[in-house]
């Protein structure tokens, strides 16, 4: 019996043991404030987000790696070229800074270690945004100004370029060193009407063919010379179906065959004599047409110049047409040889009464004479009936034209130029 008692006693004493070890553990890890003490982790958490974000601010922001601002200066301004010139672009960095220079958008030099460069070829009375931009192995900074070019020097060649009647409808040119048009492009937009013609020259300079191209035909002048001088013309006009050709041949000084052959399928030929004559100025001053066979018919035309301009012109059956000039440089800069483009391009040869550019379209040298000045006045039989105004640039060449037709006027033609280099 007593060990049964001792048994259960000792069992009581190791309960009551184990447990006041385990209030023991728990007092001492208790806190001041009576509560345990775990460990932060919010805190330390927080922390160690700080430390990784103050290294990425320093990885990540370029400002002060970064080239500096700088200043850009444009001298020596002149028509055709300008000095660009900018300030260093300095950097914390030890890399190399290079520097692409920009005008228009247009990329015109980069990975430049100087901080100058001169650009050539410019155009005269243009604006031109500058943009510099300084580079190195981390970003780059960029600076801007603006700077226009003046005007050439009073008596500077000018070649038209473009010629505006409307925003759909353009004419555009491009010439060769010896400032002879090379292409001529009519635009159109939204109709077929575009055509474009191309200029042929031989070594010495004298014309050799212009071919005139639409969608669906050809149209070709072509000149043939002996011993330096025009011997035969030839016109030339090709169809899908049929090929027209009108033949112009001297036989003389003053004397030319002329043979046209209209085949389709069967060649309709016209033979004609052509009387011509031209004054000291080898400028044509007198044309007759005579068909050789029966029925007989002929035409003819007197031409007359005043300072350098073609001022009257008589036909056979007593019609006389007159022109007065201006005293300015004359737009039309270039010699066409083909009659398309000085009869669409609002110049001379444009909607003369009684249809005489139409009737002229064949008269050889016709095309290939430009005026001194520009036209002001147009008459028929003494009467004006139609006038031109115009507004001159610096240099004297008309920048717009505008006809008055009958006291109709017209829709503003505006013209451009490039310099004769």
């Amino acid at each position: 019996m007593s060990f049964v008692v001792n048994m259960r006693n000792t069992k009581k004493l190791l309960l009551l043991y184990v447990f006041f070890v385990g209030i023991g553990l728990f007092v001492g890890c208790k806190s001041d404030d009576g509560m345990p003490e775990l460990p932060d982790e919010q805190t330390i958490d927080e922390s160690d987000d700080e430390e990784v974000d103050d290294e990425e601010v320093e990885d990540e922001d370029p400002s002060l790696d970064l080239p500096s601002d700088f200043e850009i200066t444009i001298s020596d301004i002149l028509y055709d070229s300008a000095t660009i010139s900018w300030s260093t672009a300095a950097t914390d960095n030890t890399g190399e800074v290079l520097y692409a220079v920009f005008l228009n958008d247009e990329e015109v030099v980069r990975n430049l270690g100087e901080t100058t460069f001169a650009v050539i070829d410019l155009r005269f009375n243009t604006t031109y945004e500058v943009k510099v931009v300084a580079t190195n192995s981390v970003g780059e900074t960029i600076s801007l100004t603006v700077f226009e070019t003046p005007w050439p020097a009073a008596g500077t060649r000018l070649l038209l370029e473009r010629l505006n009647k409307s925003e759909e409808v353009y004419y555009k040119l491009q010439y060769n060193g010896n400032y002879q048009v090379v292409t001529f492009v009519a635009e159109h937009s939204g109709t077929a009407l575009n055509y474009d013609t191309t200029y042929y020259y031989l070594p010495d300079g004298k014309i050799e063919k212009a071919s005139l191209h639409e969608e669906s035909f050809q149209y070709r002048t072509i000149f043939e010379y002996i011993d330096e001088k025009v011997h035969r013309i030839r016109d030339v006009d090709d169809y899908i179906e049929s090929t027209e050709s009108a033949i112009h041949t001297f036989t003389s000084e003053t004397t030319m065959a002329y043979e046209s052959y209209v085949c389709p399928y069967e060649c309709d030929i016209t033979l004609a004599d052509v009387n011509v004559l031209f004054d000291s100025e080898n400028r044509l001053t007198f044309y007759q047409w005579t068909a050789t066979e029966t029925p007989t018919n002929t035409f003819s035309f007197a031409f007359e110049y005043t300072a350098g301009n073609l001022t009257k012109v008589t036909d056979d059956d007593g019609n006389v047409w007159e022109f007065t000039f201006d005293n300015k440089n004359s737009f039309l800069t270039y010699s066409s040889y083909y009659p398309n483009d000085r009869v669409e391009f609002s110049g001379f040869l444009i909607s003369l009464k009684n249809n005489l550019h139409g009737r002229l379209r064949s008269v050889p040298f016709i095309n290939s004479f430009k005026n001194t000045n520009n036209p002001v006045t147009f008459s028929w039989n003494g009467t004006v009936y139609r006038t031109v105004e115009y507004e001159y640039n610096p240099l004297d060449y008309p920048s717009k034209v505008v006809h008055i037709n009958d006291g109709i006027e017209q829709s503003p033609v505006t013209l451009s130029y490039r310099l004769a280099l």
